[in-house]
């Protein structure tokens, strides 16, 4: 039986990692307006967020300052994103898993900082 938390209040477990983000920390507010049907999120090697918004069909980046920016849209190939992942400097992103007409598997690269 597991007797202790794996991440305290306030922290995101980040496997891809191996460490822990305390979103307070990273975000004094603990939240972001405007973001609606985050399906998956995961993290950069920079500390930003790839978020996947299944009712927009795009993928945003929020960077460490706070500011969201698009990262793919429908024009990349992107539909009902459900999920994503960072390996390296790849991007990979399923989508189209439950509604659109093209499952797929979008791969991008993550821009050098």
């Amino acid at each position: 039986m597991l007797r202790q938390p794996l991440a305290a209040p306030g922290d995101v477990p980040n496997l891809v990692l191996g460490r822990r983000v305390d979103v307070l920390a990273w975000n004094p507010a603990g939240r972001f307006t405007g973001l609606t049907s985050i399906d998956d999120f995961t993290f950069t090697s920079a500390g930003d967020i790839l978020a996947a918004l299944d009712g927009t069909s795009t993928v945003v980046r929020i960077g460490c300052d706070g500011r969201v920016t698009t990262f793919l849209d429908a024009a990349d190939g992107v539909q009902n994103p459900t999920s994503a992942a960072v390996r390296g400097d790849t991007v990979y992103v399923l989508s189209a898993a439950f509604f659109g007409t093209d499952p797929n598997l979008v791969l991008a690269t993550l821009p050098r900082s």
